[in-house]
């Protein structure tokens, strides 16, 4: 019995219709598949194909040593992570690696290494998981993981990302005024954000990121956000100012836009291999020259509209109704879900603290929503699972990014463990 346990579970993981039996023999086992109904569809999945979305954060979402645990106990992972490191050497670019691993302190370290450091270990995590067989079947990136988007669908090289990257956060600390300006994450529609800024002393601030339909960030000088944020909550609404050190996608951005599309022009755009939903634009983009200088320069300074892009991938049959949920750690939860609303609004999610945490950055990292901010994995519905909707969760400070480390550190981890002792550990159990 231990044989054919072990053969079932390790060497038939690619049969489609798979049926479970508990028994004490291998008489018993042929007695149970005798009667069985072979017309009986209750277990079989779904034939509806698997959705498989990666997404990627933007700038808030870095913290010390984020990829420390996989890069000390993957080869593969500290191989890419090494490489990357080695191109940005050879073209001068700053030095990112101590963030990762830990040796530096994300918060002391510069804008060209905090935003290096955060795309690198996207594309890295990206490209683990592609080469043990998860292949997306379209990527998304807000804000800065744009670039990490395009790389990963062949758009951009990876030595020209981080060309970009570097020049972009160059650019921007040699340009604008490290915390003058910043970011306020709200619980407010976009709708009643521009009725409440417009007759309000707030001539400063602008929308940064449309996220989702009560999910809406903001970007200005942080006194105004600061007397705004004061005024959300004396309302009852959720307000938070973000830990960066810039009003991205706003006017304090202005300076650096002509000078850094110029240098974009010298790039070269390829035309993605894997469709990509532009949260600038809210289309799915599958052509060439869609992507080039201009579009880096209007997706550096106009809002990000992940709201649009989200919706655009439910029209196309990208996403679905289902709902995914996992916590990252006992004191932090990230909540994720897709609702197939009446319209025009397809996601909601929220980051939530429970124990006191101050900073959207704090939360252990940014995770890759994998079974598509999703639909169907492998046929089974989430909702029949122990995933729990997202409205379960607190909704008090809501900066929405599609994280992609801490919690998926943890879990690629696992996942390579069960792969090299599952044959080992399998006839353990069969033979207990």
């Amino acid at each position: 019995m231990s044989d054919v346990a072990y053969t079932a579970t390790a060497r038939r993981l690619h049969e489609t219709h798979r049926e479970a039996y508990i028994v004490e023999s291998t008489d018993e086992l042929v007695a149970k598949l005798n009667i069985s109904d072979p017309k009986d569809d209750q277990h079989r999945p779904s034939g509806k194909p698997t959705s498989l979305i990666f997404a990627f954060t933007g700038q808030s979402s870095i913290y010390t040593g984020m990829g420390s645990v996989l890069y000390r106990t993957c080869s593969r992972f500290r191989k890419t992570l090494d490489s990357y490191q080695a191109l940005c050497d050879v073209q001068g670019l700053a030095t990112f690696i101590g963030i990762i691993t830990g040796s530096q302190s994300a918060t002391a370290a510069t804008a060209r290494q905090q935003h290096l450091a955060i795309v690198a270990l996207e594309i890295a995590l990206a490209r683990y998981w592609m080469d043990i067989g998860l292949k997306p079947t379209l990527v998304l990136g807000h804000s800065l993981g744009e670039y990490a988007a395009l790389c990963v669908t062949g758009v951009l090289s990876a030595a020209n990302t981080f060309r970009l990257v570097h020049r972009r956060a160059e650019l921007i600390e040699q340009s604008c005024s490290s915390g003058a300006h910043g970011m306020l994450a709200t619980g407010v529609s976009v709708e009643d954000t521009r009725e409440l800024l417009a007759p309000g002393p707030w001539t400063g601030i602008e929308v940064a990121c449309h996220n989702a339909e009560t999910m809406t960030v903001l970007s200005g000088e942080l006194g105004e956000l600061r007397s705004l944020a004061a005024t959300l909550k004396r309302k009852g609404r959720p307000a938070k100012i973000l830990d960066v050190l810039y009003g991205f996608h706003s006017r304090q951005m202005d300076p650096i836009l002509e000078q850094f599309e110029n240098e974009a022009s010298s790039i070269h755009f390829g035309k993605p291999s894997i469709p990509v939903a532009s949260t600038l634009t809210g289309q799915i983009v599958q052509d060439a020259d869609v992507f080039d200088a201009a579009h880096l320069r209007r997706q550096t300074r106009e809002p990000v509209d992940l709201s649009a892009a989200v919706v655009t991938c439910e029209d196309a049959g990208y996403i679905t109704s289902e709902v995914l949920s996992s916590k990252s750690d006992p004191d932090r939860s990230v909540s994720v879900s897709s609702h197939r609303t009446p319209k025009p609004l397809a996601l909601r999610a929220t980051a939530a603290w429970t124990k006191g945490s101050t900073t959207g950055s704090q939360c252990q990292g940014a995770w890759l929503v994998l079974s598509a901010l999703v639909g169907r994995w492998s046929g089974t519905n989430c909702t029949r699972t122990t995933w729990q909707a997202a409205s379960s969760w607190t909704f008090h400070r809501m900066h929405l990014t599609l994280w992609i480390s801490g919690f998926l550190i943890n879990l690629v981890e696992a996942v390579r463990l069960c792969q090299s002792r599952r044959g080992r550990l399998l006839r353990h159990l069969c033979n207990d």
